[in-house]
């Protein structure tokens, strides 16, 4: 095997090359500059928050910080290595990602490797948008880890009491926490019940297996209040799911709009694994039907979840598509050259220097961090200058700005608002969208939030409205933000 050219060895070394070029990408993502603050924030002071400590408008606000240990680990990686040290976390967290979907995948298929390497290779097309520096990372590594450790059991190889050790860092890592109890109990319901139907293959669990699965979903569910916010946790993934506000304003809340190429794509993945399920040669196993079906829904509720569908229904997509090919096909012999031993040997060097070379291409250079933000994206100017003339106190930002402020400028700034939607969502939020669309209340809303100074987007009707009025200077300006201060202190309406 060690002699031989093979095709996954290929899907490995593109996707390899592509963990490499996004991750090495300018920082725009604007939630990560919060969530790399309150890291530092919580590793310096030793404290998780329980309120706010960075805004202005809800200071000292109850706050649960329920993703306070990833931010800790990435602010600890930014501390030992800069930009480069989030970007070798970001490339481990993958790896481990995708080396436990691919033992997944290899479960699945029968260990057809390239078969499973092409899944792996079309759920990494499909995750690639959500491959940022944040902490839902961990989120996708320990899905895919307790939808192994449960394929396992069902296959009679018992993991189960990792689970619940899993949740413990889940519950502190992501506020996803919920799902690692979701997926035991579709394993766990699979097996109850007797159905009766000449399609599908109804495994019983027997009544040792039915008690373990059922102590290791009680002990998971006590493991998510392992957490510094204790029980409060638990509520945390129903308020955010069941704001409307949320949901209406925040982009990977929304829906998938089928108009767009890349959701036109995952439709088209969805519909080819539908019709393999349903014209396949093989019986549906129960757990099956419940893992899509209920990361199928899931994804079109809301488009942070496609990570999810593609990790759960890759697998039994393989499981059919394995019972399609020929025994004798391409995916049974790997090798993709079958000639002479020396153009073999030649054809692994080949693929070893040029994956080599292909990643040093690509490899990000050693510059700080502040070197791989786009002007374009965030107010790098604006933010210099802000420090230069130490123009701080009370910012009211554009919402996306927030974090990147913050992480700048604070303690000596503290925003109106940031990416913590859900710390906003009911008062300031709506307030701030009156604000920036420039809506009658207006000069009420700015009186009332009473900043030292304002950071928006050049050319905007509020860059517009703050322009004609005495009352407002505008003390900067660049292609991507201006900034006004006020005149006379008090008087911010017209």
């Amino acid at each position: 095997m060690g002699k031989r050219v093979e095709l996954q060895h290929v899907i490995f070394a593109v996707i390899f090359l592509l963990f490499v070029m996004v991750n090495g990408q300018p920082v725009n993502d604007t939630d990560f500059w919060w969530h790399l603050k309150a890291g530092e924030y919580i590793w310096q002071t030793k404290t998780v928050p329980h309120a706010d400590v960075f805004s202005y408008t809800m200071s000292d606000k109850p706050w649960i910080a329920h993703e306070w240990l990833a931010e800790v680990i990435y602010y600890l990686a930014y501390s030992l290595g800069n930009f480069r040290g989030l970007f070798v976390l970001n490339l481990l967290l993958l790896a481990l990602t995708y080396y436990f979907y691919y033992q997944l995948l290899q479960l699945r298929t029968g260990k057809n490797s390239i078969l499973s390497a092409l899944l792996m290779l079309a759920g990494a097309f499909f995750t690639y948008f959500f491959w940022g520096f944040r902490p839902h990372m961990f989120l996708h590594l320990l899905f895919v880890i307790f939808l192994y450790v449960m394929e396992c059991f069902y296959r009679n190889r018992d993991y189960l009491w990792i689970l619940p050790l899993l949740i413990i860092a889940w519950v502190n890592l992501h506020g996803s926490f919920i799902m690692g109890p979701v997926i035991i109990g579709l394993y766990l319901i699979s097996g109850i019940f007797a159905i009766q139907l000449p399609t599908l293959v109804n495994r019983l669990w027997t009544p040792a297996q039915k008690r373990k699965l059922l102590a290791v979903l009680l002990m998971s569910f006590l493991a998510t209040l392992i957490n510094p916010n204790s029980y409060h946790m638990l509520f945390y993934p129903l308020q955010t799911v069941n704001s409307d506000f949320i949901v209406n304003q925040i982009n990977e809340w929304a829906s998938p709009d089928f108009h767009e190429p890349y959701f036109m794509v995952y439709l088209g993945y969805v519909l080819a694994g539908f019709a393999l399920m349903g014209l396949g040669q093989r019986k549906h196993r129960a757990v099956d039907l419940l893992l899509v079906g209920t990361f199928f829904l899931m994804s079109l509720y809301a488009v942070r979840h496609i990570a999810l569908f593609v990790y759960g229904a890759g697998p039994v997509f393989g499981y059919y598509l394995a019972a399609l090919l020929p025994k004798n096909s391409l995916y049974k012999h790997e090798h993709i050259f079958n000639g002479v031993s020396a153009v073999k040997h030649l054809l692994n060097g080949v693929l070893v220097v040029g994956t080599l070379i292909a990643a040093f291409l690509v490899w990000p250079p050693e510059v700080p961090l502040e070197k791989h933000v786009e002007a374009r994206v965030l107010p790098v100017g604006a933010v210099n200058y802000m420090k230069q003339h130490r123009l701080y106190g009370k910012v009211l930002n554009d919402y996306n700005w927030g974090g990147y402020i913050l992480w700048t400028l604070y303690p000596d700034v503290r925003v109106m608002i940031d990416g913590r939607t859900d710390l906003y969502a009911a008062k300031v939020f709506p307030d701030y969208l009156k604000i920036a669309n420039l809506l009658p209340q207006t000069p009420q809303l700015l009186q009332k939030y009473y900043p030292d100074a304002i950071i928006i987007r050049e050319g905007t009707s509020l860059d517009a409205y703050l322009s004609k009025y005495r009352h407002w200077q505008k003390v900067y300006a660049d292609e991507t933000a201006v900034i006004y201060t006020p005149v006379v202190k008090g008087r911010h309406g017209t």
